[in-house]
């Protein structure tokens, strides 16, 4: 994990209460949407009305709504990832063309 990514996950952790555990699992944020790609899953999960991004368990970052994250995602504006490149993934901003988490 990044250092920038860790300190992130350090005040994010601390403002909350939380250890970082391991990223989604195990913790209190709740999946709402996933959209699959060739490097893998993106959620896009929900805790205390924010919405953050994540990608192999990492945040990308805290938003006001879903819809959001999705675009931020879409244009390849979240926190950068060393080897992946999010804008070349077509990940779309309309939410319906994602995947809900039951």
């Amino acid at each position: 994990m990044k250092a920038s990514a860790l300190m992130f996950w350090s005040i994010l952790a601390a403002s909350l209460g939380q250890s970082l555990g391991s990223g989604i699992g195990g913790s209190p944020f709740k999946k709402r949407y996933v959209f699959f790609t060739t490097q893998g899953p993106f959620y896009i999960a929900e805790y205390k009305k924010r919405f953050y991004p994540f990608f192999r368990e990492e945040s990308l970052g805290s938003y006001a709504t879903a819809e959001d994250a999705a675009e931020d995602l879409s244009y390849g504006r979240a926190l950068a990832l060393p080897d992946v490149d999010i804008a070349d993934l077509h990940i779309p901003r309309d939410l319906k063309k994602w995947q809900r988490v039951a």
